[in-house]
């Protein structure tokens, strides 16, 4: 059997029953998140990409999250995805910022077909596990390429696509014009781009291929076959068990880039502990990986919000603030605000070349953060490597840190007890019948 029909074998065969536990229940979270993400980002993005949405017309199959129209299915995942996905502050597992694809996409396709919150799980937990052993499967080519043909697999596990159309999806899928659309990466410094890795059109895309299959309309078959330069095509087509899933999904305490939550951490931490005053402090220095010296990421006067969430000065002086994460960081007051600026001016960033070489070799949990916080003439120094960060896949937030990041997203849209409901709905996904009871829940 080809390694594209194992897979799509692999996909339709699938049950609820089939996924482990703690698979399970990191892919709820991953969920609440993505969802609730989408009431930060709607503040930002979502207004306009959901006006998008609505004057394309078409069937109401799905919801807007935080909106409320209804659109087709394939829009709703896209601008879903798209609005979590320009937070920052989205899932960072294995994969490349894979979650708020899978999560909207099974959402909105649940939707479309009635399917209950089990079906829904089974869907996005595949795509997610499928997504990283491409991920991990990869040799030395294009990071992004497979994010679509992951969104087909979602979209036709729920569409109830056989085995022989879902490969014919895949090829579909893997032929759309996803690759050169992402390739460019990272933008001129003060050119940050707001689509990120273009989940806008990832989902639709990847919907679309679901559909022509299921159509009938032409497709490759066993398409992955040929790209055994790029791929290790063994380790592509073996089942994980769900191991990436359950062992490497990783949420953000914060809206930066994963890799420098270390140094926001302890920033935060060290303030805390000392009692250290904004006016106290002299200057703070993080030494991160090399990718921290890029333009998008070495931004120390930021002007807008698309520069202010790629900024690593930022992060960090919004931490030493003690201002609590979320759409607080990037409001225009915030932004003009000139203790803030001030002290932004303040953070230096520069080189750990070791944490510089295990991000190179993708040995992410041995990447370190270390910071210096010099104030009332001392220096104050902590170091952490990534696998001990909250939110990373050895050390995940806590439940109640989960619980308060979800509804401080969420309570500004719809209120304290609207946003506890949803979140209890949410976290108990796998006994709801059908998915498009949540719609209401979330306008």
């Amino acid at each position: 059997m080809s390694v594209t029909a194992a897979l799509a074998r692999e996909v339709t065969d699938t049950t609820f029953g089939d996924l482990p536990r703690p698979a399970v229940d990191r892919i709820i979270r991953l969920v609440a998140d993505s969802v609730g993400l989408c009431f930060m980002g709607y503040q930002v993005t979502g207004r306009p990409l959901c006006d998008y949405a609505a004057e394309l017309g078409g069937p109401e199959e799905a919801v807007l999250v935080a909106d409320g129209r209804r659109v087709p299915a394939e829009v709703a995942a896209a601008v879903n995805a798209q609005v979590a996905r320009d937070t920052d502050f989205e899932e960072t597992g294995p994969g490349l910022h894979a979650g708020p694809a899978m999560v909207h996409t099974a959402i909105a396709v649940g939707q479309r077909v009635g399917a209950s919150g089990a079906d829904v799980l089974t869907a996005a937990i595949l795509g997610y596990e499928i997504n990283a052993r491409f991920h991990h499967a990869r040799r030395d080519g294009d990071v992004l390429r497979h994010h679509a043909t992951c969104v087909a697999i979602v979209a036709g596990k729920l569409l109830g696509l056989d085995v022989e159309t879902l490969n014919r999806a895949i090829g579909f899928s893997w032929d759309l014009p996803t690759s050169d659309l992402l390739r460019f990466w990272p933008p001129p410094t003060k050119r940050v781009s707001p689509l990120g890795i273009g989940n806008l059109w990832i989902c639709r895309l990847g919907v679309q291929a679901a559909l022509l299959a299921r159509h009938g309309y032409g497709g490759l078959r066993d398409e992955l076959d040929f790209h055994e330069a790029d791929y290790d095509l063994d380790r592509l087509g073996s089942p994980t068990g769900f191991v990436h899933t359950a062992n490497e999904l990783e949420l953000k305490p914060y809206p930066a880039s994963r890799g420098c939550n270390g140094a926001l951490h302890l920033v935060g931490r060290i303030v805390r502990r000392e009692s250290i005053g904004v006016g106290e402090i002299e200057r703070i220095t993080a030494r991160l990986p090399s990718i921290y010296l890029d333009p998008h990421q070495f931004e120390p006067e930021p002007e807008n919000y698309w520069q202010a969430i790629y900024s690593t000065h930022w992060g960090i002086t919004m931490q030493a603030m003690q201002i609590p994460p979320g759409r607080a960081w990037f409001t225009p007051d915030r932004l003009a605000d000139r203790a803030a600026r001030r002290l932004c001016a303040r953070v230096e960033i520069v080189e750990d070349p070791e944490a510089t070489r295990a991000r190179n070799e993708k040995r992410r949990g041995d990447m370190a953060n270390t910071v210096e916080v010099q104030a009332r003439g001392e220096v104050f120094t902590e170091s952490i490597l990534m696998r001990d960060v909250p939110g990373s896949a050895g050390t995940p937030i806590s439940e109640a840190g989960f619980e308060a990041k979800f509804l401080g997203l969420v309570e500004p849209g719809l209120g304290a007890e609207r946003a506890a409901a949803l979140y209890g709905t949410l976290m108990g996904l796998e006994t709801v019948p059908d998915v498009r009871s949540i719609a209401s829940m979330v306008a």
